[in-house]
């Protein structure tokens, strides 16, 4: 969520790093990160003076003539064969919709998967991978040894083994690859999904097979069953009972998920306490709300009627229970659905934070609110500049830039600094 729907920098995303608190020890284990391939193309732009767009078309696309490449939905959209992104949408008597969805921008993230190329293009990218380095004339466009690294486990991941897959043995993660073992062959492999859109791709380097499989639909389990029902054509000879039925068996699971996802959705209220109410007037609770990392959520208070404002996403509030208010559903943003939000008071009395799970692994991050945006302007602070008397010493407030100061007789200059409760 920190760059999910956010427009920020990549600078400022960089430096947010510093204010994640880990959820594991360095080493400690195997989790995925985007923000970690954000940082490595971020150092890639500091090492070389040219922005990662750059170095990747100079030194990949280019010599690879892939020519559909773009880096940003902007640029996709400007081309003249886009694909347009569709999602399923569950209806609440049942059953599906299909719907177009607008072309998440995700730039600021790159790194991590902001590419846009068709089949063509990424099949010449599996082909010098293929081909060790080489590109279609011969040229070297990565030395051998680092392709080989590319492709070589890493990272040891959790053996979690699927028993109903027993032709999917995994061993690790490379760079940018998970790896395992399809019918005692290695494979690398490396899917992708944002809105609308959702990706696979693997290259069995031994038997010099690439698969690619591009789908216009959000979460999509059609790119894992493409890949192997491909796999399975290219390596069992056909009539042979190895060979399965991966449609089918994945339209059924897709079909338990699915169910329980909606069980999920009506068992939320178990943990519900009724009867409570909130702490405070319910226009107490607006204002701004800040994290070094996430950035600044508003929440706003309109007929009695909370919204928290994030990253592009307006997103209603009901009371849960207590200072605990929940996300509601809303058009375009139904992932946000039953997220808690809970309010925190200060010592005086004053609402002066909110808490979300930014992070499921992680304890929920506190926002810190924000002072009224008026008690940093030096027009609104002049107004209690002056000299005040408190018994026999006399006090003066002055004010300096955005800030007020106190001098006391006898004392260092103090800089006063305003409270969310308006003081």
């Amino acid at each position: 969520i920190m760059w999910y729907g956010a427009a920020r920098s990549r600078e400022d995303l960089f430096r947010g790093l510093r204010h994640l608190p880990f959820s594991k020890d360095l080493r400690q284990s195997w989790q995925y990160n985007n923000l970690m391939y954000l940082a490595a193309g971020h150092v890639l732009e500091r090492v070389t003076g040219k922005t990662w767009e750059e170095n990747v078309r100079e030194r990949v696309t280019a010599p690879l003539g892939m020519g559909s490449v773009s880096f940003s939905a902007r640029d996709a959209l400007a081309g003249a064969d886009v694909a347009t992104p569709y999602d399923q949408k569950e209806l609440d008597e049942g059953g599906r919709e299909v719907r177009r969805v607008e072309f998440r921008e995700i730039a600021n993230v790159g790194p991590a998967g902001s590419i846009n190329a068709s089949a063509r293009d990424m099949g010449a990218w599996l082909a010098m991978l293929l081909n060790g380095g080489k590109g279609p004339g011969g040229e070297e466009v990565l030395p051998p040894e680092a392709v080989r690294d590319l492709l070589t486990p890493q990272m040891v991941m959790p053996m979690v083994r699927d028993p109903s897959e027993p032709e999917v043995i995994p061993t690790g993660y490379a760079m940018g690859w998970f790896t395992d073992a399809y019918r005692g062959r290695f494979r690398a492999h490396h899917g992708g999904n944002i809105d609308g859109f959702s990706a696979m791709m693997c290259v069995l380097p031994d038997q010099k097979i690439g698969v690619v499989v591009l789908v216009n639909m959000n979460a999509s389990p059609v790119p894992d069953l493409v890949m192997n029902h491909a796999l399975d054509r290219l390596l069992i000879p056909e009539g042979d009972g190895a060979r399965r039925d991966w449609s089918g068996e994945t339209f059924a699971k897709v079909q338990q998920a699915r169910a329980l996802a909606r069980q999920g959705q009506k068992d939320r209220a178990l943990t519900r306490v009724e009867g409570t109410s909130p702490a405070h007037d319910i226009a107490a609770y607006a204002g701004e709300y800040e994290h070094p990392a996430y950035g600044v959520v508003t929440v706003t208070e309109s007929g009695g009627v909370l919204t928290l404002a994030w990253n592009g996403f307006a997103l209603p509030l009901e009371h849960w229970h207590y200072d605990v208010f929940a996300m509601t559903k809303v058009e375009k943003a139904e992932m946000f659905e039953g997220q808690r939000v809970q309010f925190t008071t200060s010592m005086d009395g004053a609402v002066d934070s909110l808490r979300l799970a930014a992070e499921p692994t992680l304890a929920p991050a506190t926002f810190a609110k924000r002072a009224d945006a008026r008690l940093s302007d030096p027009a609104y602070l002049e107004r209690v500049a002056g000299e005040y008397t408190l018994g026999p010493q006399v006090i003066t407030v002055a004010v300096r830039g955005t800030t007020l100061t106190m001098s006391v007789p006898g004392q260092p200059t103090f800089d006063l600094v305003p409270t969310a409760g308006g003081g």
